[in-house]
């Protein structure tokens, strides 16, 4: 596709109000817009809340062991959901408990950096947090001085089912969102327990981050964007349409739609009505990231991944989720890419999004240091880099090169326009070097730094230029001239 049309596709705007008026100052975002958008999503893409959260009404410590200087304790949570009408419907998934409409029960487990008979740390812990399938990530974290919480909301133990049929006449909510909805209420449990409740060492919100992989990414993003006591979160290959807007990974794109199949079921299945043409969507997944600002959001994607997220689709998604980071006035590095090799699954760098915590909640300097994935190189979080189309800038592409002769009339005679089209009477605003232009997948770095992308300073560019000797011109056939025999060339 060539690059000026990539404005035929395009999101609904962020820094719009729903009357068309511009969002001009981050008071007009926190105040009106933010909750705008929020709306837009739940009504058309991911069902709506519960009106107001449960209360929690009890958590019992079932287990506790001690391995090493670490602890592990389950404790099972007790939400009251009296207020919501009643379904007296039985327990929807294993490790799940409903007592008519009244309760919601599950259980977490939590993981502290100390002994479980040892005094709980005075100073507040930072709070990693995860799905059940990613129990593994939570041990890495615990390795580095987090506390983990490891909460039921994944295909193996899911909570979500109780919840949504608690609140099914009160609340639309699809199973992502709901998943969503569960960590919240596990978070309920880690920053306000009830009292008495054993063994928690004290959290604080904004000291608190979430990750998961795929569709597990799609709803760590979507907790944090609807629970602003999360201070940062990194999706894995999250994908369409949470970090992938569906208007850049379609079917125009070769990628996943609102069709896709999991409409009704992940996301409302009105959804399906745009499936020929995304960018009607009222709201896409750029509005997810865009809740999350000016808190710390990493979207970590694989360059060949075929199974629905688009390094593309999220570079547009960030790229037009930025323009709130930026009104926002949030720290350069808040809002990131972080790209990997391979495909959707393996080489998952979990180091990696312990590095970005680390960076994002400020322990990378002011606490005891741990070994960081990037060893001595540059950590990758400190400067936004593009890899595709989505980060091609026309004004650095006038600013790099010289500007082109204007074109001729319409009126001018057609060999006029053509030549000047093909800039045969002028020397070449643009050359290439040919040959590969991406990122080699051996070294891993570009064998053609891209001037567009912002690689290489518009200057160094133009000095390379200049000192380059003067290329011989080919002799470029024109109308008018004699056809040349199949003989004449040999």
């Amino acid at each position: 596709m060539a690059l000026h049309c990539l404005s035929c596709f395009s999101v609904a705007p962020l820094l719009r109000f729903d009357n068309g008026s511009a969002v001009a100052t981050p008071t007009a975002w926190a105040q009106t817009r933010r909750d705008q958008v929020a709306q837009l999503l739940q009504r058309h893409l991911l069902g709506t809340l519960p009106p107001r959260a449960p209360t929690l009404r009890l958590a019992t410590r079932t287990n506790a062991t001690t391995s090493g200087s670490s602890c592990s304790s389950f404790y099972e949570l007790t939400f009251d959901t009296s207020d919501a009408p009643s379904t007296r419907a039985a327990p929807p998934a294993p490790l799940v408990t409903s007592n008519g409409s009244s309760t919601v029960a599950f259980s977490v487990e939590l993981l502290t950096p100390y002994a479980c008979d040892a005094i709980s740390p005075t100073a507040t812990l930072p709070l990693f947090m995860t799905q059940w399938n990613h129990r593994e990530w939570a041990l890495r974290a615990l390795s580095r001085g987090y506390a983990s919480l490891v909460y039921p909301a994944a295909d193996t133990r899911d909570a979500a089912p109780a919840f949504q049929c608690a609140y099914r006449q009160t609340a639309s909510m699809g199973l992502i969102l709901a998943r969503a909805y569960v960590a919240s209420r596990a978070l309920d449990f880690a920053l306000s327990p009830p009292n008495g409740t054993a063994g928690l060492p004290s959290f604080a919100a904004g000291r608190v981050c979430v990750t998961g992989h795929s569709r597990n990414g799609k709803q760590s993003l979507l907790f944090a964007a609807f629970d602003e006591r999360v201070g940062a979160v990194v999706g894995s290959s999250p994908g369409a349409p949470i970090s992938s807007p569906y208007a850049y990974s379609s079917h125009n794109f070769y990628g996943e739609g609102p069709d896709a199949g999991t409409a009704g079921t992940w996301w409302l299945s009105s959804i399906t009505q745009y499936s020929d043409d995304p960018g009607r969507m009222p709201m896409d997944g750029h509005g997810v990231l865009a809740l999350i600002a000016p808190r710390y959001c990493a979207i970590a994607d694989a360059w060949t991944d075929f199974e629905g997220d688009s390094t593309f689709a999220d570079e547009m998604g960030v790229l037009a989720a930025s323009e709130v980071y930026r009104l926002l006035k949030a720290p350069s590095t808040a809002l990131q890419l972080l790209h990997r090799p391979g495909g959707h699954h393996g080489f998952d760098s979990v180091a990696s999004y312990l590095d970005w915590f680390d960076h994002a909640l400020g322990r990378a300097c002011s606490e005891p240091a741990f070994p960081l994935a990037y060893a001595d190189s540059e950590p990758a979080f400190q400067r936004l880099v593009y890899l595709t189309p989505a980060g091609f800038k026309w004004a650095a592409w006038r600013d790099a090169f010289a500007a082109p002769p204007p074109p001729p009339p319409p009126s001018a005679p057609l060999e006029e326009r053509v030549s000047w089209l093909l800039q045969l009477d002028a020397t070449p605003t643009a050359v290439s070097a040919g040959g590969i232009y991406a990122e080699e997948s051996l070294s891993g770095r570009l064998s053609w730094p891209s001037v567009m992308l912002g690689h290489v300073p518009a200057e160094t560019s133009r000095a390379q230029r200049q000192a380059e000797p003067p290329r011989p011109r080919p002799r470029v056939a024109r109308i008018g001239d004699p056809v040349m025999s199949r003989s004449a060339c040999g």
